[in-house]
């Protein structure tokens, strides 16, 4: 016998039965799975309707938007636009904040700032220091 033959589950779903040694278990149907079909929509799970819970983030206004399944992710975000999408304060899509030091123009990010405790000015990495 070889080793381990003895080990593992065999995948649910009819056509497939691939015997795998990590099996996924349904929490809604408690069927055992493969990688390939352990999504509820793969294994065509009948537990799980209107499980899926997608979401896309506005890049405008940073707030999440449901998508509706089987609906095209462009028409969500368009109806979104729609019902009245602001900007969220203090961002304008497309223009990232630079540094104030004349000649400088790199961008300000939050890992690539910082705040004077002096002045208060936020400047790049480069210029953090007093005498630049």
């Amino acid at each position: 016998m070889a080793v381990l033959s003895d080990q593992g589950q065999h995948c649910q779903v009819a056509l497939c039965h691939q015997r795998d040694f990590l099996p996924f278990t349904c929490d809604m149907c408690k069927g055992t799975f493969c990688l390939d079909h352990y999504r509820y929509s793969s294994h065509s799970c009948p537990k799980a309707g209107g499980i899926d819970n997608r979401a896309l983030v506005c890049p405008l206004c940073s707030k999440g938007i449901k998508m509706i399944p089987g609906e095209d992710p462009n028409l969500t975000w368009e109806r979104h636009v729609q019902d009245g999408c602001a900007p969220s304060p203090g961002t304008s899509p497309g223009k990232k904040a630079k540094c104030p030091v004349p000649g400088c123009r790199e961008a300000l990010t939050s890992s690539g700032s910082v705040t004077c405790g002096r002045c208060g000015l936020k400047t790049c990495l480069k210029h953090r220091f007093e005498e630049d």
